[in-house]
């Protein structure tokens, strides 16, 4: 695989499903799942900000279930 110097997060699922081999326990893309603000949520907004999520409109209503944030979501816990 040639890594580009700016991925996205699809080139970068791409990647981890090609490094993927469930039947050898080896998986090509380890995100942080632990509890917490820091050990999980950091990340999920960071990636979700790359998504175009936000967490509020400007109306301070929340978007968590906007299309960005369930594409986010659904690529986290996917890859």
């Amino acid at each position: 695989l040639s890594m580009p110097t700016h991925p996205t997060w699809s080139q970068l699922g791409e990647f981890a499903a090609k490094l993927t081999a469930k039947d050898k326990d080896q998986y090509g893309m380890c995100l942080r799942g632990k509890a917490g603000w820091g050990e999980n949520i950091a990340l999920l907004s960071t990636m979700a900000n790359a998504f175009g999520a936000r967490w509020f409109d400007e109306q301070w209503k929340p978007e968590l279930t906007s299309p960005e944030w369930t594409a986010a979501a659904n690529f986290y816990v996917n890859t």
